[in-house]
């Protein structure tokens, strides 16, 4: 009685034309509660997004039929419907469409079917059907230039890579299975998820320019590109891809939210002033690589997906550095044919660019750099038809290493240079242009003392002087996480919550690394130059003492050898804790447990070394802890005695008292467990 009561109210509603629309004789209206008698005969029992989900049934009824309805449900959400008029008793076959929607897992999904007569009267069904995403092995691209396989890489991610006009509006064809009907995608008007099953609009992709491109997209969350610009997906799960590039290309970091805080590498990279990014070199295939601690991108020019680009026979491909005292963003391992060698940028066919900044990517001096024609030992460049130093402040080799120009020549810090090499004339002709360049980069406003901090990349400023006395006040504005950083105990203390020098009053420069949050100290000559032992200056070389951490040790580099803080006259201190030689992440690990071969120097470089720190001769004697636990070899490294080593975890201070060599002729050498 109460559904009569509700129908008869919701009739006083409807106009008498929707009435009779629903009965041939619109003088016979007549209600009923009963609905047709509905037989479900078949039904698709599961289907791909994308696609639809087939009913057939048999309606009969003693009213006249109305319609029957079709509604799909994912969870309690109606997703699609489908209506068809029935007026006579009979077979029908409803299919209702299944989207293709974003982020939505396989599933079951609800499909109520609805018969109703003339009467109003109702008779449902509910059905499940088992929904699935689609997955197949390859998709098809249809575009004017042709057909292209797009080749599945990922669980729903498809490429293909193919010669296409810079606009290529496209068609997307997929068959999830072989006895599947084939999905249409299309453009749904957007650029966010663009991709639409079902639609004829095609979607819109397009590069700078025509060439050889890779076109891409995601069936999950329905994303594709290009769209005039290049999405790189470099994430810290995902921090490398090889994908080609297009010179003049927008280069979209989609996993970077700010790459003007990152190191960009500008031989490669132009940073525009809206904050966007475009591709420098040519055209063609590279490999970058995302180093998310240090903020930078190492591009390197690729032949095929597996192998590195070499120089060929008509200029093209790729030319490597390989040296001491360069790389990228800061110096690298000396003479290192893997992490070592950089690519250099071809900006033009057969002009190859390197860009370099002292302080950071090129040591004031003690450098030397050689271009070869592949990322290692073989074909390289030992002379030049022609060299140009527009500086004069660089000299090649008879073998064709650059290095400093004769006479005591230091680079100055925060300046950049550029190296080209032209193969134009070809390879065994080859020309050399060396010159400074500005490289425009966006600083953060960091000051010590008042004095302001110079922009070396973006994880590392520098104060190239300053002027302390031991005890003084250090006021560091501009870094927001100051409270966290790392205070080096032998060249900073903390004084309540003042930061104060430890060391010997002097200039110094100050780096301040942002990455690891720490502050590195370099003692300065009264010119400014580097001191040596002669201005109150020791410098360390060795394997298995690091800063700040154990997986930056020192190496035997000139040009980058640790300053050590002198906390008294003439002696010298590093304190540090003993770790594992793969422990990057123990600020002041400086110590390797198990293994140590040090040597310190009078000046950052050979020369004045141990066991003639202040003279043609000295004596060295061991003290403390490294008494019992070192040896001095006969070149005068200090390393651990046989089977001896520190305790994993503890501190330990070695210090290298030269106070009274002079005098006496002994080098102490002290390691102390604190």
């Amino acid at each position: 009685m109460m559904k009569k009561i509700l129908k008869i109210m919701a009739l006083l509603a409807v106009p008498a034309a929707a009435l009779t629309s629903c009965k041939d004789d619109a003088m016979d209206v007549r209600f009923t509660d009963k609905g047709p008698q509905m037989t479900v005969n078949s039904y698709e029992q599961s289907a791909f997004m994308g696609d639809s989900v087939k009913v057939n049934v048999t309606l009969k009824d003693e009213f006249p039929l109305s319609t029957l309805k079709a509604d799909l449900l994912f969870d309690e959400t109606v997703v699609g419907t489908t209506t068809l008029r029935t007026k006579t008793e009979g077979d029908y076959e409803i299919a209702v469409a299944v989207p293709l929607l974003a982020g939505i897992p396989d599933g079951t999904a609800t499909l109520q079917l609805r018969a109703q007569n003339t009467g109003l009267g109702i008779t449902g069904e509910t059905l499940y059907v088992e929904i699935s995403r689609p997955a197949p092995a390859t998709l098809t691209l249809v575009n004017d230039a042709g057909r292209f396989t797009m080749n599945r890489t990922g669980d729903y991610t498809y490429e293909a890579t193919g010669n296409f006009p810079a606009s290529a509006k496209s068609l997307i064809e997929c068959v999830p299975s072989s006895s599947s009907r084939t999905i249409v995608l299309g453009w749904d008007g957007s650029s966010v998820k663009p991709v639409a099953a079902g639609s004829d609009r095609k979607i819109p992709f397009a590069a700078v320019k025509a060439g050889t491109y890779k076109v891409s997209v995601n069936l999950m969350d329905l994303t594709a590109s290009p769209f005039g610009s290049l999405p790189v997906d470099l994430t810290e799960q995902h921090p490398v891809e090889i994908l080609n590039l297009l010179q003049g290309g927008e280069v979209d970091f989609s996993g970077i939210s700010n790459p003007d805080q990152w190191n960009l590498d500008y031989d490669f990279f132009t940073l525009n002033a809206d904050n966007t990014v475009t591709f420098k070199s040519l055209d063609g295939l590279y490999k970058l690589s995302a180093d998310f601690s240090g903020k930078f991108i190492r591009v390197e020019a690729m032949s095929d997906s597996q192998n590195t680009a070499s120089l060929q026979p008509d200029g093209s491909g790729a030319v490597w550095a390989i040296g001491a005292g360069l790389g990228k963003p800061s110096v690298g391992p000396s003479w290192n044919t893997e992490d070592g060698a950089w690519c250099l940028a071809q900006t033009e066919p057969g002009v190859y660019c390197l860009s370099l900044t002292v302080g950071a990517s090129l040591a004031r001096k003690d450098y030397s750099i050689k271009f070869f024609h592949q990322k290692g030992w073989g074909g390289e460049f030992g002379s030049y038809a022609s060299v140009n130093d527009l500086t004069g402040l660089f000299k090649v080799t008879g073998s064709g290493n650059i290095e400093p120009a004769d006479g005591d020549v230091s680079l100055e810090i925060g300046k950049s240079y550029r190296f080209t090499v032209d193969v134009r004339a070809g390879n065994s002709n080859a020309t050399l242009t060396i010159e400074e360049i500005e490289i425009p980069v966006n600083s953060l406003d960091i000051k010590v003392n008042g004095i302001q901090a110079s922009r070396m990349s973006a994880t590392h400023y520098k104060i190239p002087s300053i002027t302390l006395d031991k005890g003084a006040a250090l006021e560091i504005s501009g870094i927001t996480d100051l409270a966290s950083w790392f205070l080096d105990p032998d060249w900073l203390y903390l004084d309540g919550y003042t930061i104060r020098l430890n060391v010997v009053g002097g200039t110094f420069s100050i780096d301040l690394h942002l990455d690891y949050g720490y502050a590195e100290f370099r003692r300065l000559a009264a010119d400014g130059s580097e001191a040596t032992i002669d201005d109150g200056a020791l410098w360390m070389m060795a394997w298995g003492l690091a800063n700040p951490v154990m997986t930056n040790q020192f190496a035997f580099n000139p040009g980058a050898a640790y300053c050590m803080a002198q906390v008294e006259p003439m002696v010298f201190r590093l304190t540090g804790i003993a770790v594992d030689e793969k422990d990057g992440t123990t600020l002041g690990g400086r110590f390797r447990y198990d293994y140590i071969s040090a040597k310190y120097f009078g000046q950052d470089g050979w020369g004045k070394e141990a066991g003639k720190i202040l003279g043609p001769d000295s004596t060295l004697e061991l003290r403390g802890l490294a008494a019992e636990l070192c040896k001095v070899t006969d070149s005068c490294n200090i390393e651990f005695a046989d089977g001896k080593g520190l305790e994993l975890g503890s501190t330990y201070s070695l210090t290298i008292d030269l106070s009274q060599t002079a005098s006496t002729g002994k080098e102490i050498i002290i390691l102390t467990k604190l």
